[in-house]
């Protein structure tokens, strides 16, 4: 064994094992010279005693240290999560249809931001809700009025003896029933403009051109028996637009069929494609009475009507453009005719 190095080793003393340290010293004196070995032994069983008060210790130290560090983030995380609580509490306790602002005010700096998200959101609903209760509420007068029309049409056709008279009634009922008809199929295209709005319905790449000529086609009949020349122009090579295109057909529709309802006799009504590389925008122009420019963004508005409206309007034909045209990302604009009276309607895809 080198000097100043220390060994251990097992051992049997007295037949009692044990556990050996042995380390050699060197000495230097008059009487002897030379390394000296010194070993130290200690029995297992003390050895074991010793390791094992030591490892007892150390848990106990960490346990309580744990506990320690357990307490101190409940303590944290309670005193933290108060004010989300309290915020969870409010939403908790509201009532169906309680769309009122929450109570910020105490939420600490943190939660602020989240707390005045919520508070805004919860506005956008609140409006989005009134709005759908007038929606609902005007959609019934109008169901509810067209079906007591209809109803003392049909009483008054049953009653009267004079067959002239119980044609006109006929016919009077023929065209409220058209008149409802269509009606319905507004609210019901309204609708689902909105949910695709909402949620994007599956678009594809559609050539807007096809569209106007096909639905040029279908109101032909209706502009001959008012005669109202229709026509098509077309500007550019560009017409492909992406969007639903049974949307699309009944955008253009509207378009077409309120310039032609609104158009006098004589008149004109021309639906143009303009292409270029920025986009492509559809162009319906009539020469008919026009819509003031103060009244150009309430006529966006559901059932709104003007003064001078033709009897057999609903106010959803725009509506019903705006919502198809936001969910093909598209714009619409209203706008005088350079010259003369009338009305210039373009949606533009970007």
């Amino acid at each position: 064994m080198a000097a100043d190095e220390a060994t251990h080793f097992d051992a049997v003393v007295r037949g009692e094992a044990v556990r050996v340290a042995a380390f050699a010293q060197p000495v230097f004196s008059a009487a002897a010279q030379g390394p000296v070995l010194i070993e130290v032994a200690q029995t297992m069983r003390a050895h074991r005693s010793l390791a094992s008060q030591i490892w007892r210790q150390a848990v106990r130290q960490e346990l309580l240290m744990l506990a320690l560090a357990i307490a101190l983030v409940w303590l944290g995380l309670r005193r933290g999560l108060t004010p989300v609580l309290r915020l969870r509490d409010q939403v908790l306790r509201r009532k169906p249809g309680t769309l009122e602002p929450l109570d910020a005010a105490s939420a600490p700096r943190e939660l602020a931001p989240l707390a005045d998200a919520m508070n805004d959101y919860v506005r956008r609903l609140d409006d989005h809700v009134s709005a759908q209760g007038r929606f609902i509420a005007y959609a019934s007068h109008q169901l509810r009025t067209a079906l007591t029309v209809l109803n003392t049409q049909v009483s008054y056709a049953l009653s009267t003896a004079d067959p002239a008279a119980r044609d006109d009634a006929l016919r009077a009922i023929r065209d409220g029933v058209r008149q409802g008809i269509r009606l319905v199929n507004q609210l019901l295209l309204l609708f689902t403009a909105e949910a695709g709005a909402a949620q994007p319905l599956r678009q594809a790449e559609v050539d807007l051109a096809e569209v106007v000529q096909r639905v040029l086609e279908e109101l032909a009949a209706l502009a001959q028996s008012r005669n109202i020349d229709l026509g098509f122009e077309r500007k550019g090579d560009a017409a492909t637009v992406r969007g639903t295109p049974s949307m699309l057909h009944e955008m253009v529709a509207n378009l077409v069929d309120n310039a032609i309802r609104y158009t006098p006799p004589g008149g004109a009504v021309t639906a143009a494609i303009l292409g270029s590389a920025s986009g492509v925008t559809l162009r319906v122009e009539d020469n008919g009475p026009g819509i003031p420019a103060d009244q150009r963004e309430r006529v966006f508005e559901r059932f709104y009507r003007l003064h001078d409206d033709r009897p057999g309007g609903s106010g959803l034909g725009l509506p019903i453009v705006r919502e198809i045209a936001a969910a093909s990302r598209a714009d619409v604009k209203l706008s005088d005719r350079p010259s003369g009276n009338g009305l210039i309607v373009s949606v533009t895809f970007s």
